[in-house]
């Protein structure tokens, strides 16, 4: 299992394709006519549904799950996008909200309704579409980094051409994810993914339980359930334990940001690589024709002396500026929050979290197929 964005603001208003700017008019056109609609219909939610309603939505979400939610959680991005496009809080099932009126009524529905003179076109159509998308699980198929890839719905059976810029960068051919991906305009948008990929094997059990369905159970709440129980299994540590120099379970992490300037997060960063000179960092660089600095890599590097030199320093992970991207890959679990840490306490480097990809100790998941809601049997 192998993991890929976060915060509403994500594939919710922002261009994170590189070529795909140039390559893809369609994609610019749509992207820039969305961007920012996240905030809007978070308004929406805090004056109509109440103060307490993402909560109320996040506890549903995660089949009535009991942690409260918070903006950081891998999740998030899920989240948001079923909370804006699939959350209809019916007051037969215990829910108060401000507005009697937005009962059984999804939050971009009603911001729609409240808006309908002063929209874009594109972005209308755009969230139109989002309500009708249902989320699923998907075979990635073809990918191009920073351009896109074939998705193949395994629930529908159908197959989408999808615009992306970061997602692509982060997928393989038969990587199986859960997401919302919205059709408009002849191409396929991504509004949200799953933080984590599933391996290829769960093709055929998931086409299977395309035939299995609890009576009065929603296809969007039994698709959640099985994405979550397909979580607690792979992401469950797996023995014999491998550990790092450090000790630590060795459990892949990729760590996603968006930079404000690739020389501003270089001048924050290199001081990570103790013993290793600014020119050694920059040998193999690229630049710009306006001689910008565009790509460089900085090994994160932790000397447990400070007279000891780089040789004999633990590499911790490796740092990869592209961009207006930061990419950083560890190995484990307390790697991964440890560089968190450090990022936020350099405001120098002008660096946002996106998104952290889990890549765990690979796991085999077989489903019971006389069970109509996927429960996962270990092997």
């Amino acid at each position: 299992m192998k993991s890929l964005r976060n915060t509403p603001d994500s594939g919710m208003g922002s261009l994170d394709g590189c070529s795909m700017d140039y390559e893809f008019p369609a994609w610019r056109r749509i992207r820039r006519a969305i961007d920012g609609y996240a905030a809007a219909i978070l308004r929406v939610i805090g004056e109509s549904y109440g103060k307490d309603s993402v909560q109320r939505a996040w506890r549903e979400f995660t089949i009535w799950g009991s942690s409260p939610f918070l903006g950081d959680h891998p999740n998030a991005e899920l989240f948001f996008s079923w909370l804006f496009h699939r959350w209809a809080p019916a007051l037969a099932e215990g829910h108060e909200i401000d507005d009697r009126s937005c009962y059984g009524v999804p939050p971009t529905r009603t911001y729609l309704a409240r808006n309908a003179s002063g929209l874009n076109p594109v972005q209308r159509r755009y969230l139109e579409a989002c309500l009708e998308a249902r989320f699923s699980f998907y075979e990635i198929l073809d990918c191009k980094p920073h351009i896109g890839f074939k998705a193949r719905d395994l629930m529908a059976g159908r197959q989408l051409e999808v615009s992306e810029g970061m997602a692509s960068t982060t997928l393989q051919d038969g990587d199986i994810v859960f997401a919302h991906i919205v059709p408009i305009d002849g191409t396929a948008m991504m509004e949200a993914i799953s933080p984590f990929s599933f391996p290829p094997a769960l093709k055929a059990q998931l086409i299977e339980l395309r035939r299995y369905r609890e009576p009065n159970e929603s296809a969007d709440l039994r698709l959640r359930r099985l994405y979550f129980r397909l979580l607690e299994s792979y992401c469950r540590p797996v023995s014999p334990e491998v550990c790092n120099t450090d000790g630590e379970v060795i459990e892949g992490r990729t760590l996603y940001f968006d930079i404000e300037s690739a020389q501003r997060a270089f001048d924050a960063l290199a001081r990570l690589a103790p013993g290793v000179t600014r020119r050694e960092l920059l040998k193999a660089a690229k630049f710009g024709s306006d001689g910008e600095l565009n790509e460089a890599t900085i090994p994160w590097l932790k000397s447990r002396d400070a007279k000891e030199s780089s040789l004999d320093a633990a590499l911790m992970g490796y740092i990869h500026i592209r961009g207006r991207k930061l990419i950083v890959k560890v190995n484990s679990v307390q790697r991964a929050k440890a560089f968190g840490q450090l990022i936020a306490d350099m405001p120098d480097a002008a660096a946002r979290h996106r998104r952290t990809r889990k890549h765990p100790t690979e796991k085999r998941v077989m489903f019971s197929s006389d069970t109509a809601d996927g429960h996962v049997t270990r092997h």
